[in-house]
């Protein structure tokens, strides 16, 4: 019998190339009882090895090829919990000594770490390998020795035949070598892939990860077939002339644990540290029914019953600690005045309501906690705090509870459709403009073996459908490699927090920001471990309600962002007209036609919104049946009495995730836990192909249960369910969000400057792009200053009567925080009074430098942005001998003669750039443009050809044709329950916003327009629903700049007052 001890998947990124089931599948197929994994220095699969073995039946063994200092490799076994844990502890040193991205362990480190590790001497690539091959007998002899004293008698010299040249020799030469010093020896196979035909997906991965080509000879590139997953009979047939290697696969199989090895479902959660030691049970309830008291005033019996289940829910399931951690991180950040926020399931919790972890009220809303925590299920508690101030929270959290002990969950870059084409397509060596191609036409949210069907079924790529034979061989190689993980990345919030170092529960390495190092195990992997994730979510929008509430304090002290009134009329009536622009959750252009033509008068009406536009409720078209119920179109019917209960709250119409489980626990007679299981099936069912399954059974059931439910009904509600396959959220998280949504319409509807500065600030954020955001600002009043070295700040900013925005330097791009600090520390010493100035004070970039000129920086100082470029090669060597000789006076602030505005060389005999052209480079370099919005320098030229403003179009009735041009603003495909797409986008132009839609075959006839164009003529009819108005487009093209002259920079100030005075004309 024969079992494979050294194996590589996926997970040795960009080396083994089939999956980890392809590879358990295959061993179990063969009979073996046993198989080990040996990833490149990593352990990050070892979970879902784990569980897949246990699928097959068969033995995990959990090792690793570790890189040492010197480039050779070791093959490394854990024997037990014990070398398990060693083991991590080993890799996390070599990436410690090597870092993140080639770990490298000092062999002196070794023995630090050897208990209870089995060792093979290595591949090849091994030292006493090498030695070999080299000749330096002696020297493979002293290794072997250093490596018995190291391991004893888990040292096995390890013999790989794959019909290299050599390797039969060298397979020979160790085992005298392993005899001299009386070592056992074992066969290898150093699987990369499990059958043969997976050779291509290995060999083009590893051109992938030495950046070579199909055509060029690399070392790292397989010489032959025989890496693959052989069978017990193979191996013995290659390893007749020495027998005891291939039992001694069984030995040391035999040596490895069949239990216990892998930390799963253990206690890992820190004990919180109460007051005066006392229980955290006892502390948990303090603590919820004081907050309590602060939230309700007085106690009732329906508060206390809910706080009392919770209560019993978390001590018996033993996450109270976990609860308490959560809230003690939260209360210090409150306490450092970083602005925090909770949601996701979190916020159907009363405890969590109580701690003010959440701010949604779970009894007055009736929200289950089994949505948050139940047997099974661990709970889920998303903190959102400012983007700019996380890292803050993640430094006090590691300070708070040992470097060691916390550590981010990992990520894996996997490979979709973009990746896989771009990375593949360089192995095969094709030509740049075809990739260039490929990247841009094809969908990056495409699965990689879908890529071929695509040119089918895309409507913008069926006209190109000849590719798909020309360029078969690439579509098969990205099919092949679809979904395997390319490189390890750090999740973007979930923190472990453990009561041992985390580096004796699987490999720690550092991560590409430094504030925490990363566990190499996924999300999910961590919870299967024991540990509890939590969420350090970063909220942009969270910066821009504190970065404006900040700005409004300065001429309304009592304002206050926690007492906006929930219930403000105009901020209801201005959501009624679509004007959206940057309300969290409620500023995409879905959320904007549903609130002209609903009409929210109060939070609930918000609630609902942001629960219903998401592609759950869309496909189970709710968004309609809503509108009309709600205003009164039609009348609620419900096709069962039964479903009344659950739905009479949202006029009859599911909106929230625990109506789905509630109406498939009434309709089924199930519990709710029974009935969230039947629900997360359905996108299962969804994934498979297998939803008619599910609607039998539903149908089946469901009749069975209720007697007076008709056939048809039962389907109706099974098709209502189906859409429900995809995304939904649960009310509490919805209600969390509008929250906050509702605030940031009040902060639009009353302050809209301050908001809009806040808003660029913190860039990116939300739907829409910087110049959309400054476009929206203009036309609410605000006039938009550019970028001025002498007084931009930071961030953006508005002057003292709140009438304009000041560009700040956070929009540059390119520009680093430290680029700006030292900009301003030296501006602190006195403005600057020259380009020869600030170059002479301030030593930046030469590529940030042009940038800062091209954006208009300096106009305030010089007039010639061309001139300046011209001769700036000029300035900076002026700049340096003045800034040498003010080192040796010791000056500290240069002569006015030296680096005066005269002083500063400036070609000016050359032409400045024009209008336009200044338009476009400040629109590359910070996003936005100051002057006007770019469509109103084409605007004679369009209207020549009676293209009329996206203003003028929306005062036209229904059915009336217009033509419009502006800025193609996220065209999206939205998924259409019938399996198709829907498209959308949305046009700007200087007068306003207009929301285009396409349906029917003006979908197909308009898609690679809409989606591959930045700016776009469309033609279609108008539609008005509500306050709302929309265009339906029938035919679109792109817009050239090269048809249309542009304007100088007058001409359209003056078109621009004409608008405005349109716009307030207008009723």
């Amino acid at each position: 019998m024969f079992i494979h001890l050294h194996v590589h998947s996926p997970f040795s990124f960009l080396d083994g190339a089939s999956s980890i089931e392809d590879l358990v599948r295959r061993a179990a197929q063969q009979g073996m009882g046993a198989l080990a994994l040996t990833d490149h220095n990593s352990l990050t699969a070892a979970i879902k090895f784990h569980r897949c073995c246990a699928d097959y039946g068969i033995k995990p063994i959990f090792g690793t090829e570790l890189t040492l200092d010197d480039g050779s490799h070791l093959t490394l076994l854990a024997a037990s919990r014990t070398g398990y844990g060693n083991i991590c502890h080993l890799l996390s040193l070599a990436y410690a000594h090597g870092g993140r991205l080639s770990p490298a362990l000092p062999w002196a480190l070794l023995s630090l770490y050897s208990e209870s590790v089995i060792c093979l001497s290595g591949c090849r690539q091994g030292k006493i390998s090498q030695q070999i091959l080299n000749h330096r007998y002696d020297d493979a002899l002293v290794t072997a020795r250093h490596l018995k004293a190291v391991f004893g008698d888990n040292l096995f010299i390890e013999l790989q035949d794959d019909l290299a040249p050599h390797a039969l020799r060298l397979c020979r030469e160790l085992v005298l070598l392993a005899k001299r010093i009386g070592v056992r020896y074992v066969a290898t196979n150093n699987v990369h892939y499990a059958t043969p035909e997976d050779l291509i997906a290995h060999d083009v991965k590893r051109c992938i990860a030495h950046n070579i080509t199909f055509g060029e000879a690399h070392a790292a590139r397989p010489f032959n077939n025989q890496r693959y997953l052989k069978g017990a009979w193979e191996m013995a047939n290659l390893y007749c002339w020495c027998p005891e290697a291939i039992s001694n696969t069984m030995v040391i199989a035999n040596l490895c644990a069949q239990d216990g090895i892998m930390p799963i479902d253990e206690e890992i959660t820190p004990a919180y540290p109460t007051p005066d030691g006392i229980a955290t049970s006892q502390h948990l309830r303090a603590l919820s029914y004081a907050g309590a008291k602060r939230r309700y005033g007085a106690i009732d019996r329906r508060v206390s019953k809910r706080l009392d289940e919770e209560l019993l829910l978390l001590n018996t399931l033993g996450y109270a600690d976990f609860v308490l951690h959560t809230g003690r991180i939260v209360a210090w950040a409150r306490s450092q005045n970083i602005t925090v926020t909770g949601r996701g399931s979190g916020a159907d919790s009363i405890i969590c309501y109580s701690l003010g972890l959440t701010d949604i009220d779970v009894v007055a809303r009736n929200l289950p906690v089994a949505r948050w925590v139940a047997p099974g299920k661990k709970p889920d508690i998303d903190i959102d705090f400012e983007a700019k101030r996380r890292d803050e929270v993640f430094r006090w959290i590691a300070q708070t509870y040992g470097a060691e002990n916390v550590a981010l969950c990992c990520t894996y870059a996997t490979y979709w459709s973009k990746g896989a084409l771009r990375d593949v397509g360089k192995a095969l060596a094709l030509p740049t403009p075809a990739l260039k191609w490929f990247t841009k036409h094809i969908s990056g949210f495409m699965p990689a073996t879908e890529i071929k069907a695509a040119f089918e079924r895309n409507p913008e790529l069926r006209g190109y459908a000849s590719l798909a034979s020309r360029f078969e061989l690439l579509f098969t190689l990205c099919g092949k490699i679809g979904g395997h993980p390319r490189h390890l990345g750090s999740h973007s919030s979930g923190v472990v927090i453990s009561r041992m170092a985390l580096s004796q529960l699987n490999v720690v390495t550092p991560s590409a920001r430094g504030v925490l190092p990363i566990i190499m195990l996924d999300k999910d992997d961590v919870e299967d471990m024991g540990a509890v994730k939590l969420d350090i979510l970063s909220l942009p929008i969270l910066g821009v309600v504190g970065d404006a509430a900040r700005d409004i304090q300065r001429s309304e002290r009592e304002f206050n962002y926690d007492l906006i009134p929930k219930n403000d009329l105009a901020t209801y009536r201005m959501l009624w007209t679509g004007s959206n622009m940057g309300a969290f959750q409620l500023g995409s252009p879905a959320q904007a036609a549903l609130a002209t033509q609903l009409h929210p008068a109060d939070f609930e009406h918000l609630v609902a919104s942001i629960g219903l536009i998401r592609p759950g409720p869309i496909k189970s078209r709710a968004v309609k049946k809503y509108i009309a119920y709600r205003n009164g179109y039609a009348r609620i019917e419900y096709l069962h009495p039964a479903l009344q209960p659950i739905l009479e709250r949202t006029y009859g119409v599911c909106c929230f995730q625990e109506q789905v489980s509630y109406i498939i626990a009434v309709m089924l007679g199930v519990n709710d836990a029974q009935a969230e299981v039947w629900r997360k099936r359905l996108t299962k069912h969804a994934r498979a192909g297998t939803m008619r399954e599910a609607r039998t059974e539903f149908v089946l059931r469901s009749r069975q249960i209720h007697h007076d439910l008709s056939l048809d009904n039962a389907n109706f509600i099974m098709d209502e369910l189906e859409g429900w396959s995809s995304l939904g959220f649960v009310e509490g998280h919805s209600a969390s969000f509008a929250l906050t949504g509702q605030k940031t319409a009040y902060m639009i509807c009353h302050h809209p400057i301050q908001y809009y500065a806040a808003l660029l600030s913190n860039q990116p954020c939300g739907f829409y792009a910087p110049q959309s955001v400054a476009s929206e600002a203009r036309r609410r009043g605000a006039q938009i200053l550019q970028l001025d070295i002498n007084d931009s700040a930071l961030a953006c900013t508005t002057d003292e009567a709140v009438t304009a925005i000041r560009l700040g330097f956070c929009l540059v791009s390119g520009m680093r925080e430290a680029d700006i600090a030292a900009i301003l520390a030296a501006r602190d010493h006195g403005v600057f009074r020259s380009l020869l100035d600030f170059c002479a004070r301030v030593p930046l970039r030469r590529d940030l430098l042009e940038s800062l000129l091209l954006c208009g920086a300096f106009d305030a100082l010089h007039e010639h942005r061309r001139g300046l470029l011209w001769r700036l090669d000029e300035t900076l060597a002026k700049a340096q001998s003045i800034r040498a000789s003010a080192q040796q006076s010791a000056q500290q602030r240069l002569d006015i003669r030296m680096v005066g505005a005269d002083a500063t060389p400036i070609a000016w005999d050359i032409e400045d750039f024009s209008d336009w052209e200044k338009l476009l480079w400040e629109w590359r370099v910070v996003s936005v443009t100051t002057s006007c919005h770019p469509m109103a320098h084409l605007r004679p030229a369009l209207a020549a050809h009676s293209i009329v403003t996206a203003h003028e179009a929306m005062q036209l009735k229904t059915g009336m044709k217009a033509t419009v041009a502006g800025l193609n603003i996220r065209p999206h495909r939205p998924p259409a329950k019938s399996g198709g797409r829907h498209l959308f986008c949305t046009i700007e132009d200087e007068s306003a916003y207009l929301q285009a839609a396409f349906y029917g075959n003006a979908i197909e006839n308009n898609m690679a327009t809409i989606l591959l164009s930045p700016a776009i003529i469309v033609r279609g009819r108008m539609v008005r629903k509500g306050l709302g108005c929309s265009i339906e487009v029938e035919q679109a093209w792109p817009l050239s700049v090269q048809e249309f002259q542009p304007l100088a920079t007058q001409e359209v100030m003056a078109i621009r007052h004409k608008i405005s005075v349109l716009r307030l004309e207008a009723p």
